[in-house]
């Protein structure tokens, strides 16, 4: 395995550059007509387009390196959450902190193996709180880029992002201790103080496309 210096995605489609910036990567010979591959002439390898990631300056195995920048590369999550009314009172929306996180968020999570978002947004509802929810339609759609986040030490995965209107029977809501730090019912206000941008964007598009009936589509938080 040899590892050059490598500008960033976008950038010369990845063709090595030994010059200053960008990350350290590997090269390898891909699978048979590897997506987005550009040949080497001569060489009878090719380079795979290159995320710079910055994982050797940690002191991890080429091994390591090379795992990570591949899933990096080609890696997507999908999530989904739910834009939870309160049932007395609609202009509160339920909102959560995740343990180990600095930020609150709307119920939801990643999808499971198998899963469509419709049901992983049921499925998270019912661990972190114990409901049992009727998903309405869908209110926005987010793409966010890669690099945005380090998804499970994975700094190029990029994250589509499902968010859906929701129905609660009543307003007994419970607590996952394990998972779920904090939540409440709050203002859009209010609960917009507490998040991310990321979320803040997603849960204000949302509302507003409640509002209106459209379907937002977001890139990172925001509008398009």
């Amino acid at each position: 395995m040899t590892y050059h210096r490598c500008r960033p995605a976008g950038n010369n489609r990845g063709r090595p550059d030994l010059g200053d910036g960008g990350g350290i990567v590997g090269w390898r010979t891909p699978p048979s007509g590897g997506i987005g591959s550009s040949a080497v002439p001569g060489a009878g390898l090719a380079w795979l387009p290159c995320r710079p990631v910055m994982i050797n300056a940690h002191g991890d195995s080429p091994q390591d390196v090379e795992r990570n920048w591949t899933l990096s590369l080609y890696a997507v999550r999908v999530a989904a959450h739910a834009l939870v009314h309160h049932p007395l009172q609609p202009e509160l929306v339920l909102v959560s902190r995740t343990v180990g996180r600095d930020y609150w968020q709307l119920p939801g999570g990643c999808l499971d193996d198998g899963e469509h978002p419709r049901q992983t947004a049921v499925r998270e509802l019912k661990e972190e709180h114990d409901v049992d929810i009727t998903l309405g339609r869908l209110l926005a759609v987010e793409w966010i880029p890669a690099g945005t986040f380090g998804v499970d030490g994975f700094p190029g995965a990029t994250f589509v992002v499902y968010c859906y209107a929701a129905i609660l029977p009543d307003a007994r809501v419970g607590q996952d201790h394990a998972e779920i730090a904090e939540w409440a019912w709050l203002l859009p206000e209010e609960a917009a103080d507490r998040m991310s941008e990321q979320q803040r964007g997603l849960m204000l598009n949302a509302l507003d496309a409640e509002r209106d009936g459209h379907t937002a589509e977001l890139i990172d938080g925001h509008a398009q």
